[in-house]
């Protein structure tokens, strides 16, 4: 008889690894960089009928940058994913041996979240140094858009403000 609450498998340690493993994969897969999109060619459907202000200038210089976000969610997730899958492996070992494994793996684990975070989040952006028609001087940073390459000389509009900012080059 089983009581309530708990858990009964004929699988045993390799069935509560698969199911981490699968857990792991849906977790992870749900950490997208998300749909924001910082390319100049790209707009949330929400701007769409809006009016923006919009600057003429020209591009001073331009800067590689990378864009990154934060990865401690994928840490966090590696981490504990690791330590539960060690201390299920050590059960058998001494509370020496489980403590020390579990921090090890946890370690381990944390390493690993924090490269796959920066596989997944890390984008190529460039940092535009634009000169205003008001002669006032302006940085904008934008994810890197194959359609919009700059140079210094280039003239550009700067369409919006704050963080909806985009430059995009001008056609004449």
């Amino acid at each position: 008889m089983t009581k309530l609450g708990t858990y009964r498998s004929n699988g045993g340690p390799n069935q509560m690894k698969k199911i981490i493993l699968s857990i792991t994969i849906l977790f992870l897969a749900s950490f997208s960089y998300s749909s924001e999109s910082l390319k100049p060619s790209s707009t949330d459907y929400e701007d769409a009928r809006y009016s923006q202000n919009v600057i003429l200038g020209e591009v001073v210089d331009v800067f590689s940058v990378e864009l990154t976000k934060d990865t401690t969610k994928y840490q966090l997730f590696g981490a504990t994913t690791a330590g539960y899958i060690a201390r299920s492996e050590l059960r058998d070992k001494g509370e020496v041996e489980q403590v020390v494994g579990t921090l090890a793996a946890g370690l381990l684990g944390k390493k690993i979240g924090k490269k796959v975070g920066k596989k997944r989040n890390n984008k190529e952006g460039i940092q535009l140094i634009i000169k205003l028609e008001n002669e006032r001087t302006i940085g904008v940073i934008q994810e890197i858009d194959d359609s919009h390459s700059f140079k210094p000389g280039d003239k550009v509009y700067i369409v919006g403000s704050g963080r909806n900012t985009r430059v995009l080059k001008s056609n004449s």
